[in-house]
């Protein structure tokens, strides 16, 4: 039963992204779930049920006008049980719902933040290069560079950078000289995107309320009858000691 249900949420995919990051973290669960896990999964389908008439709202582009491609990416350090992260990145073209995206669980175990971030930007630039040169086959070229939204300060840094290998990142340099040369050649170029507007934050960890709300709007589009939420604005807190 389990797998039955997951089977048709895998299905489901196609038209509601929002539901990613759920599906692909059940689905790391499918070789023993418990009671616990079969509850987790109907947890999404009622909330499928509760939003049935929402789809995915895809922008349309003036007959030869230039494709600009948007994308985000995000991942979650140590989000699995078994130390592994998570990846989302998004592909859009306009202002409305995502044609592409992703959320998956990593292969291998990161060993910081940015080294997470920079498994998952390795992963988005292989389907950069792979759109690419399908636009250029069929005859609608993308304009270079692409924008990559990013928001992990660190890894910006470093693939903007020319610098050295120190003793945090040499056991992955080869990744970001990867990233470095993509930016070089004029493939690619990362700037720098602030968490509450990272829609692909969606698809990296789990979220709720109005943060879900206004990133579900970005990767899937503004639904008919529903208002443009805005984005929180996280606030670290400050504590103060009275002397």
């Amino acid at each position: 039963m389990y797998l039955t249900l997951l089977g048709g949420l895998i299905y489901l995919l196609k038209t509601r992204l929002d539901i990613g990051f759920a599906v692909n973290y059940a689905a790391t669960k499918s070789t023993a779930p418990d009671t616990v896990d079969w509850l987790e999964l109907k947890t999404v389908l009622h909330y499928l049920y509760n939003t049935q008439s929402y789809g995915l709202v895809l922008e349309k582009c003036k007959p030869g006008c230039e494709l600009v491609l948007d994308c985000s990416v995000d991942a979650s350090y140590l989000t699995h049980r078994d130390s592994h992260s998570h990846s989302c990145y998004t592909f859009k073209f306009g202002h409305q719902g995502a044609f592409f995206s992703k959320s998956v669980k990593q292969s291998t175990v990161a060993t910081s933040s940015c080294h997470a971030e920079n498994i998952a930007m390795i992963m988005l630039i292989k389907e950069i290069c792979f759109i690419e040169r399908l636009a250029m086959e069929i005859g609608r070229p993308i304009r270079l560079p692409i924008i990559i939204h990013e928001d992990n300060d660190a890894l910006i840094t470093l693939m903007k950078q020319d610098g050295g290998v120190s003793k945090r990142t040499k056991h992955f340099m080869m990744l970001i000289h990867f990233c470095r040369e993509k930016v070089k050649h004029g493939l690619i170029a990362v700037e720098h995107i602030d968490s509450e507007l990272n829609i692909a934050d969606i698809g990296s960890k789990p979220i709720f309320g109005q943060d879900f709300r206004f990133k579900r709007q970005g990767l899937i589009g503004l639904q008919e009858g529903e208002h443009q939420e805005l984005p929180i604005k996280r606030v670290k807190k400050i504590v103060t000691f009275d002397v």
